[in-house]
């Protein structure tokens, strides 16, 4: 059996690493109501189409294709780690069972940690709102005098819609859920539904999402078309068990504990800024 203390480095079993992926794609707001690639490598190239019609020909005739484009995309993969401190007695137990203990913590920490750079910025050549920021499409709570927050956030929509795009989604913090239950149409049906199971929670018919990743100092809500919000993941994840370090308030070797290091390689990119835009507080 090949316990971690044997192996302190590697890569972790293929079908727990799935497991792993899977649990932050479940977990993760972003990756959910984005567009997932599938990653082998550190860089992936990907073409998005633009200016592509329909048109009626004659009989035989050849169909015009002048206006169409691709626009080649680069996903590059960056380095998301975390650091799991764990009792020292675990490294004698086989890899599989110590990654499946601490394997909720590790999902986790990736999930968010993942959701607040892509919101926000700081490591991909573009995020969410710094899209949104660069556009200025954006719309304050009670801009415009004597309007409830459905009217704000329909706003918000139509600043998207003007250039073409549909909002299929938005991304929110946990704060407005109760502004959003008590959204109701001109018959009084609410605007916003929860929803059981794993599907996303809707408002006006489209997924929602909760984040811890949304500054909510700065943003209340984004909406957008996040066919442009792309997500490329890497299936395998590295480990490395830590026996001397000093994780957070933890000194491991004082403590009798041990940390594992669990690295998942992680795109993102958006293809289309003006299909985002958000709702600020007040001004």
């Amino acid at each position: 059996m090949a316990t971690l203390k044997s192996n302190a480095s590697g890569l972790i079993p293929v079908d727990l690493s799935q497991d792993i992926v899977h649990g932050v794609v479940k977990g993760s707001s972003i990756m959910r109501v984005s567009r997932l690639e599938e990653m082998n490598a550190a860089e992936k190239k990907i073409s998005v189409l633009n200016g592509v019609q329909a048109y009626y020909v004659d009989e035989a005739g050849a169909i015009p294709t002048e206006d169409a484009q691709f626009t080649p995309v680069t996903l590059k993969t960056k380095k998301l780690a975390v650091i799991v401190p764990f009792s020292s007695e675990l490294v004698n137990e086989s890899i599989v069972n110590v990654i499946n203990e601490i394997r909720p913590d590790i999902v986790e920490q990736f999930y968010r940690k993942f959701d607040t750079v892509a919101l926000n910025g700081g490591i991909y050549e573009k995020s969410l709102m710094g899209a949104i920021n660069g556009t200025g499409q954006s719309v304050n709570i009670g801009a415009t005098a004597g309007q409830n927050l459905d009217g704000d956030v329909s706003d918000t929509m139509a600043l998207i819609e003007a250039h073409g795009y549909d909002s299929n989604g938005f991304v929110t913090h946990f704060g407005m859920k109760n502004n959003l239950r008590k959204l109701k149409d001109a018959n009084g049906t609410p605007l916003y539904q929860p929803v059981t199971g794993e599907a996303s929670d809707e408002l006006y018919g489209q997924p929602i999402e909760f984040s811890f990743g949304v500054d909510k100092a700065n943003t209340e809500l984004i909406t957008g078309d996040f066919r442009h919000s792309i997500v490329g993941v890497r299936g395998d994840i590295e480990y490395k068990l830590l026996t001397e370090a000093t994780v957070g308030n933890y000194n491991l070797a004082e403590q009798d504990m041990v940390a594992l290091r669990a690295i998942m390689h992680v795109a993102y990119t958006i293809t289309k800024d003006d299909a985002f835009a958000a709702l600020k507080p007040q001004a």
